[in-house]
């Protein structure tokens, strides 16, 4: 009898981690939400909240910080089972499923210098350079959403008050 519940503990002990899982997160470089630490290891505010939620589930991640279009690759083809911080579109849809909350509320604001090569009419989906596309664009970084027309502004106040 000694024996039998000697095993049943043994069993309860060792299956007890098999119910927690560990999950590989990716992620791009984008302070202070999700960056490389001195140490190589990721940090930032979306790091340590989506840490908390994982760890209160029982399970542990491993958050990796990659080129954004690598971390969407790798999510996609199944290399790593989640991405955090990515805009919804119907494209991503195909293939990631989002929470109904938001992780962290972001605003994103777009200037140019009076003197800059960089033309814009108020349409976030239309501002071009010389070379027809915005340098982050080049590297994958930038979409096209459907965003609402904001006319030019003269200042970043008056740019944060149109907003």
């Amino acid at each position: 009898m000694k024996r039998i519940t000697i095993a049943l503990v043994m069993a309860v002990l060792f299956t007890i981690p098999a119910w927690a899982d560990n999950f590989k997160f990716v992620s791009l470089e984008y302070p202070p939400l999700e960056f490389k630490g001195s140490n190589g290891e990721a940090q930032g505010i979306a790091v340590d909240i989506v840490t908390k939620i994982m760890t209160n589930l029982g399970h542990t991640i491993d958050i990796k910080i990659y080129p954004w279009a690598r971390s969407l690759k790798m999510t996609k083809e199944g290399l790593a089972d989640a991405i955090f911080t990515a805009y919804k579109n119907p494209e991503r849809e195909t293939f990631l499923d989002y929470s109904k909350n938001v992780l962290v509320s972001q605003i994103v604001s777009f200037y140019v210098l009076k003197d800059s090569d960089i033309t814009y009419d108020g349409d976030f989906c239309n501002p071009v350079s010389e070379s027809g596309l915005l340098p982050a664009e080049q590297n994958g970084a930038v979409e096209h959403l459907p965003l609402a027309k904001i006319p030019p502004e003269e200042n970043l106040r008056e740019g944060i008050l149109a907003l």
